[in-house]
């Protein structure tokens, strides 16, 4: 799924509709985007995250490891919903890419609707660079050093696509091996991650 400028607004808006009748937040957060926005580099987000999807629905490399694992703690959605992935259709796979995808993108904009600053211009010369730096970092961030109201608008704002992605693995016959324990929650906590991990690595190369 490609990401637009225009996709990343829409999302942002979407994210603040959990705001509510808060309209002094909103229009802050809405302010606060304003500065940012057109120092989002849309296609370096488009190229680390179309790779690292793209790997995620892989069924037919051997074994559940996928990038950036040290272990098979997270698996490869792939990997571990073989059969369920193997039997989509173009068009169900490609409903999947957009379900994962939005889940990561949230997961990343959440940051800059927090920040009081602007997006800094990252000092990363391309996509390849920024993938490379990331890729790595997406299975070592534990989430719970987010300080706990950051982390409590994160799960608000992501909720959705987190039931969105349970609902799509139930619909088409996703589900763990008889004797294998449920590793969904563990496998979607990793795009969380992947999301986050990525402005990291953003502010880390500033």
């Amino acid at each position: 799924m490609k990401i637009t400028s225009g996709k990343i607004d829409e999302y942002v808006d979407e994210m603040l509709t959990i705001l509510k009748e808060d309209t002094e937040t909103i229009n802050e957060f809405k302010t606060g985007y304003q500065k940012s926005k057109d120092r989002v580099e849309v296609d370096q987000l488009n190229y680390c995250i179309e790779k690292y999807v793209n790997s995620e629905l892989d069924y037919t490399t051997e074994g559940i490891r996928g990038l950036g694992r040290a272990s098979e703690f997270w698996p490869r959605l792939g990997g571990y919903f073989r059969k369920g992935v193997s039997q989509l259709t173009q068009e169900k796979r490609q409903e999947l890419d957009f379900l994962i995808t939005s889940l990561i993108i949230k997961s990343y904009l959440f940051q800059i609707l927090l920040s009081n600053q602007p997006k800094e211009i990252s000092k990363i010369k391309n996509s390849e660079e920024l993938y490379q730096k990331w890729v790595p970092e997406i299975y070592r961030f534990d989430i719970s050093i987010i300080p706990e109201d950051s982390r409590n608008f994160l799960f608000a704002v992501i909720e959705k696509d987190f039931d969105l992605l349970k609902k799509f693995f139930q619909d088409n016959n996703m589900k763990p091996g008889t004797f294998s324990s449920d590793k969904t929650k563990d496998i979607l906590s990793g795009y969380i991650s992947a999301g986050v991990t990525i402005r990291i690595i953003e502010k880390l190369s500033s």
